[in-house]
């Protein structure tokens, strides 16, 4: 994605612009969680008669910050930042940072409302379109359809002038948002669209014509249209190359999982329902549970658990999801992430450890948070290495 590639390329050139002795001994404060000398060092940051020097120096931590998976405090430091500024006249980067750190601590509501600030306050920022991916993803998780399709649509506009073909290789999220919101010919449309456009022969965008099959796949599993689905149910690519697409393979798998008990359509419509982020919809199935083997009952029982999770019931959810997290459960990989989540959240990272066990020890997962949490508990328990180190 070429916006993400272009917000790594700014953090790396941030840190670049940093004096090399300062980062060294903020690298060794950050990973001794002396925070307090942290902060100390950025109020006297916010201080200084040169802005151009906080923007430069206080981004440097908050880079550092993040770089050791400590969100929290990260996302503490920008809303000092953002406190100091209140006007929205200090650096749109920092400012953006915020809805960032909110989105990936799932605090969505928080993180929509500090986006729609920042696009109303720094139109035309090359931060901009970035944003209002992140809306459009964040919107779709929250049901409001209408506006997750106007902001993806405009950041799809962006790709579309940095690249050939940037519209539709920036459309994939695009599908999941007609999905939810029913707008199947319109989903439907897309995807013919960008199978006819892509060519699997063509080695440089083989990825994007397996997004887009992946993507029909999930088209006729949601239509539940079953005759269609079972035509077109394997990823295009040879034997030796599938273990690259380990996120798909997951996703595939858990699909022709559900589709076995596709006679049982409460819990295939729980499923779906779960996979469109509409957790209510889960909640609100009525399935005789009587008829579920083990599999579906510890498959229902993480998406219930996640539901509850998202509604703000952590505790039932811990339930559901820790009786869950045991094999034989295909949807593992999840029940596994958002026990393990649900603990860190508290604070109590032994037991996230444990939970989060079975998310280690899979091959592949559709769940790329988990990987992140793997990296925020390396972080608090030391472990956490970069390129180049040793251990």
């Amino acid at each position: 994605m070429v916006i993400l590639m272009i917000l790594i390329i700014t953090l790396s050139n941030i840190a670049m612009a940093y004096d090399r002795d300062t980062w060294i001994k903020m690298t060794q404060l950050i990973r001794d969680k002396d925070f307090e000398q942290v902060e100390k060092y950025l109020d006297e940051l916010l201080t200084s008669a040169n802005p151009e020097k906080i923007y430069q120096q206080y981004s440097d931590v908050i880079v550092n910050l993040e770089r050791h998976r400590e969100l929290e405090k990260a996302l503490e430091f920008v809303n000092k930042y953002i406190d100091t500024y209140p006007d929205y006249s200090g650096d749109a980067y920092l400012y953006m940072l915020q809805g960032w750190f909110l989105t990936n601590l799932n605090r969505y509501q928080e993180a929509i409302e500090s986006f729609e600030k920042f696009v109303a306050h720094f139109k035309g920022s090359i931060y901009e379109p970035l944003a209002r991916y992140k809306l459009g993803m964040l919107y779709f998780r929250t049901q409001e359809y209408e506006k997750a399709e106007y902001n993806h649509k405009f950041y799809m506009e962006d790709e579309k002038e940095i690249r050939k073909y940037g519209d539709y290789l920036a459309a994939i999220e695009l599908l999941d948002i007609y999905f939810a919101w029913g707008k199947m010919e319109k989903a439907k449309e897309m995807i013919d669209e960008g199978l006819d456009l892509f060519s699997r022969e063509n080695e440089d965008i083989r990825d994007y014509y397996i997004a887009y099959y992946m993507k029909q796949i999930e088209y006729y599993f949601i239509q539940k249209d079953w005759k269609n689905y079972k035509r077109v149910n394997r990823i295009p690519v040879p034997f030796y190359l599938r273990i690259f697409y380990g996120g798909l393979n997951s996703r595939l798998k858990k699909m022709n999982t559900v589709y076995k008990y596709r006679k049982n359509e409460g819990f295939v419509d729980a499923y779906i329902n779960h996979r469109l982020w509409k957790h209510q919809e889960v909640l609100k199935a009525e399935i005789d549970e009587k008829q579920l083997n083990k599999k579906q009952k510890l498959a229902l029982q993480t998406m219930r658990g996640i539901a509850y999770y998202w509604f703000g019931e952590k505790e039932k959810a811990s339930e559901y999801l820790k009786a869950a997290n045991v094999r034989g459960n295909f949807l593992l990989d999840e029940a596994s992430y958002y026990a393990a989540l649900i603990e860190f959240e508290k604070g109590n990272y032994e037991e996230a450890e444990q939970q989060l066990k079975n998310y280690r020890s899979l091959w592949f997962s559709d769940v790329p948070e988990g990987h992140d949490l793997v990296r925020r508990l390396d972080s608090k328990f030391g472990r956490l290495k970069f390129f180049g180190e040793d251990g």
